[in-house]
Order: structure tokens, then C-alpha cells, then sequence
């Protein structure tokens, strides 16, 4: 390939790239070694994730109890940190002022997080999921007897069906008289064994400590992308908006979801930069983890694979991208297998693809790379195209004005179309972005679209691309239909996973 594409293609893998000033670091410091903060975060959010991944097996097998969970999950961690010490071992820089803010957004974090909202019964799905968590805490299993058909009760007391018993927890289809609840389960799975460690007051407070791992993430991701200052800002949005307290507190699966996101994000973006293959591993790792924790955990899926998609048709797939396959290889068939089999009643209400079409988008995307990359003429003059200063100007020019189209539209919508209704009433999602303003102001907006304009417009770097390319088709996806309860606090969580965390980073930029 000629050298001028292949610098627009990874130009940012360059360990002689030289830190941006007044980022407190020696020139290329940052680009080649991991940080402190990363090494810090990223290990405490695959170690969780890691344990997560185990309590939920033990629990699809009826096996969750404490004697089981922590010495397989303690084994698992101690095995992967064997082969990254012996094999794949980083070179780490302490970056104090790097580790500094990070620091001051953590103690904020825990400031604003801690303790968690002592939510645990009505038909909200924090309620559903600790009642979850705690029957697998109690039964050592997802599957677990209804207590609503024991022969001692009245007839009077014994609903019709489970449904009008227990909001959330249905009728097992594998075993009659048991409850398979709805949901995916890693996210109760993981409070369970929080429970089994510090009672309820551990359930309560595992969402709080993953929200401030999230946070701490952010900042290393904002570090690497928009320097001190942007680290700085995007450590204050997490921290203090109310969005992303409100979620922290609450025991719901998004802001789980959002460190397992951040993972792969940091992952992602900590391979590009110091090409540490085992961060690209662990990445994919926590996609197939975020795919086992929510059924919109797909979309992030899909986007994955297209990237990969891209590289093998650029004939940029390089080691990280093999090992990033790796890691989502291996946990992606347990994530189709609940998914369609044991979870599959949920999949199906939610208007999840199915798989059929799941794995034909996979596979043609896999197909048609091949094909483009054995071609290669194609892709090389594409490539040539692309390396020139004048085109990367227009397609970054292209770019921005797509998002502030998107964004005027969205803020017009209510004018434009007028109020949206489904089946149930109204939904709101025609002043979603507006509703979601709220939590950032519009100046928050306005510094979103010139972290839009900042990627685009100055030198193209492979991951600041993966940071817009994941947040606003996400942010677009979900205000155009947000799929879920019109009321504010239960509607805007969804963005809380993927979208509130790329919005701190953007606005840092």
C-alpha cells in the first residue's frame, strides 16, 4: 500500500508522534505506553467484567454460589494477567498530572455516587433486576420456583399467570411451575455475587463503583483523544451531570453497560496508540460482554464488526484487530445462545433481528471485505484519494454538516413533524434531543458540535474517528426512537450506556 495511505489509515500508531503541548509529558510519552490511569481502570473494569462473565455461567447452570463464583473468577483474572505479564507485558508511564485528574474525577465520582438508591421492588426495572439478583443469590440460579403456585395458597390468591403475580418475571419455557425472568442476565448475575461478598449493602453500591470506574475511563479516553484540559472537562461531565448520577445510583444495567462500553473504548483506543495487543483483546472481550448485558449491546456488536469489516477490505488488519476478534469471538456465541435460546421471549418483545439476520450482516460484511481486499486496486485508489489534504478537508467538511443538519432537524422536530404517538400514547421522541439537552445545556451541545468540528477538521486520527463514529450514530439512533417509558428518568437512560460517555469525551475535545 502506498505510504500515504497507510499514514491516513493508522498515522496515529506512531510512537515518535509528538504529545500536544502543555499535556505535562516527555514528546511521544503518551502515544507509546500506557498510563498509569489506564493500566489502573482497565484492569478493575476487566476484573469485574471477568467475574460478571463467570457468576452469570454459574447461574445459566444453577451453580451461583460464592464457593463456585470467586475461585473460578479469581483463577480466570490471575490466568489472563499471567499471559499479559509473561507475554504481552505494557510499558507504563506514570503521566502524574494525567493520574491527577483522573484522581479528582474518581473521589467526585464516589462523592456524587455513593450510596446507591435502595431501589428494590415495584415494576421499575431496578426493582425487577435486584429481586433478580437476590432470588439467584438465594436459588444459586436464574430459573427459580414461583412461590405464587404453592398448593398451600387459596385459589383466590394464585394468578392466572405469572405475569399478574410478578411484573418481569414470566413463565419458564423450559420448566412449568418456575420463573425465567426478562431481562439478560449478567447485569443481576454480577449483583448476586456482590450480595454473596457485602449483602445488600454490596448489591446496592456495585452500581455506584462500576459508575465510577466509567468515570475514570472517560478520563483516560478524554486524555488520549483531547489532551490535560479536555481530560479535565470530560472527568467534570461525568461526574456531576445528573444524567449520569441518577443511573449511577439507581441498580439498573445501564451504567454497567457503560463501563463495559468505556472498556472497549479505552481498549480500542489504548491499542491504537501503543499497539498493546492484549488491550485490544480485552476490548473485544467487553463487547461481548455489553452484548451479554443488554440486548442493544448488538448495535455496538455490529459497529465492531463493521470496523473490523473496513480494516480487512483496507488490508490494515493487522495483530490488534486479530486479537480484538478474538476476544469478541469469544464470548459472542454465549451472547447468541441467551440471546436466542435461553432469553429468547425477551429478544422477540424488544424487536431484536433475529439471528438468521444477525449472522448474514455478519458474514456478507466478512465476504465482501474479503473480496475488496483480495481485489485491492479498488480500496488502493480509494485510499490514494483519501491521503490528500484538499479531500480529508471536504469529507471532515461533509461530516460536520451532516451532524448539524441532524442536530437543527432534531431540535425542529416537534415543528417539523409534530407530536409522536405509538400504541401506548405519546413518546416524546420528537423533543428527545431537546430532553436530553437539559442534562448538558445547550451550551453542552454547542461544545458537542465543535468537538465534531475539532475531529474532522484538524489531523485524522484513527481514534478520535472510532470515538464520533460510535456516539453520533448512537445519539441519532436513539433520539429518532428512544424504544422505551416516555417518563424522563426512564426514557433517557438508554443513552446513558454509549452516548452520555462519547457526548463528556466530544465536549472535552
Amino acid at each position: 500500500m502506498p505510504p500515504a495511505a497507510d499514514r491516513v489509515i493508522d498515522e496515529s500508531t506512531d510512537a515518535s508522534t509528538t504529545a500536544p503541548a502543555g499535556e505535562g509529558v516527555e514528546a511521544g510519552e503518551a502515544d507509546s505506553r500506557v498510563t498509569a490511569l489506564e493500566l489502573v481502570c482497565f484492569t478493575a473494569a476487566a476484573a469485574i467484567g471477568l467475574l460478571s462473565l463467570v457468576s452469570l455461567a454459574a447461574a445459566h447452570l444453577h451453580q451461583n454460589r460464592p464457593a463456585v463464583v470467586f475461585p473460578i473468577a479469581i483463577a480466570l483474572v490471575l490466568v489472563v494477567g499471567a499471559v499479559i505479564v509473561f507475554f504481552d507485558r505494557p510499558r507504563v508511564t506514570g503521566d502524574r498530572w494525567g493520574l491527577l485528574i483522573g484522581a479528582a474525577a474518581i473521589v467526585a465520582a464516589a462523592v456524587m455516587f455513593i450510596p446507591g438508591f435502595h431501589y428494590a421492588t415495584s415494576d421499575r426495572d431496578p426493582g425487577g433486576y435486584v429481586m433478580i439478583a437476590t432470588e439467584i443469590q438465594k436459588s444459586h440460579s436464574v430459573e427459580f420456583a414461583n412461590p405464587l403456585n404453592n398448593p398451600s395458597l387459596p385459589a383466590v390468591a394464585r394468578p392466572l399467570s405469572v405475569q399478574q403475580g410478578w411484573p418481569g418475571l414470566w413463565n419458564s419455557p423450559f420448566h412449568a411451575g418456575k420463573i425465567f425472568p426478562q431481562f439478560y442476565h449478567l447485569w443481576p448475575a454480577l449483583m448476586a455475587s456482590a450480595k454473596d461478598v457485602a449483602g445488600w449493602r454490596g448489591l446496592f453500591n456495585i452500581g455506584p463503583l462500576v459508575g465510577i470506574i466509567a468515570v475514570g475511563l472517560t478520563v483516560a479516553v478524554a486524555r488520549r483523544i483531547g489532551g490535560l484540559i479536555g481530560a479535565g472537562i470530560a472527568g467534570v461531565v461525568m461526574a456531576f451531570d445528573m444524567l449520569e448520577v441518577w443511573q449511577a445510583k439507581y441498580p439498573s444495567s445501564e451504567i454497567f453497560g457503560q463501563m463495559l462500553f468505556l472498556g472497549a473504548l479505552a481498549g480500542v483506543v489504548i491499542a491504537i496508540r501503543t499497539r498493546w495487543r492484549s488491550a485490544a483483546a480485552l476490548a473485544g472481550v467487553f463487547v461481548g460482554l455489553g452484548y451479554l448485558e443488554r440486548a442493544d449491546g448488538l448495535v455496538v456488536v455490529l459497529i465492531a464488526w463493521g470496523i473490523l469489516a473496513a480494516l480487512l477490505a483496507a488490508r490494515r488488519f493487522d495483530a490488534r484487530a486479530g486479537w480484538f476478534t478474538a476476544g469478541l469471538v469469544v464470548t459472542l456465541p454465549y451472547g447468541f445462545y441467551q440471546a436466542y435460546h435461553l432469553a429468547r421471549r425477551y429478544t422477540e418483545v424488544n424487536g431484536v433481528p433475529s439471528l438468521h439476520k444477525v449472522l448474514l450482516i455478519m458474514i456478507g460484511l466478512a465476504v465482501v471485505a474479503a473480496i475488496l481486499a483480495w481485489q485491492g486496486s479498488l480500496v488502493r485508489r480509494v485510499m490514494d484519494w483519501s491521503a490528500h489534504r484538499k479531500v480529508r478537508a471536504t469529507l471532515g467538511a461533509a461530516f460536520v454538516a451532516v451532524c448539524a443538519v441532524a442536530m437543527i432537524v432534531g431540535f425542529l422536530r416537534p415543528r417539523l413533524f409534530g407530536k409522536d404517538y405509538n400504541a401506548s400514547g405519546r413518546t416524546f421522541d420528537e423533543i428527545s434531543l431537546v430532553r436530553l439537552s437539559w442534562f448538558f445545556s445547550l451550551t453542552g451541545f454547542a461544545l458537542l458540535g465543535a468537538g465534531i468540528v475539532w475531529i474532522a477538521m484538524r489531523r485524522w486520527r484513527t481514534e478520535n474517528w472510532i470515538v464520533a463514529f460510535t456516539a453520533i450514530p448512537l445519539l441519532a439512533l436513539y433520539c429518532f426512537h428512544v424504544r422505551n417509558s416516555s417518563y424522563l428518568m426512564w426514557d433517557f437512560r438508554r443513552f446513558v450506556t454509549t452516548v452520555v460517555p462519547g457526548i463528556a469525551i466530544l465536549i472535552g475535545a
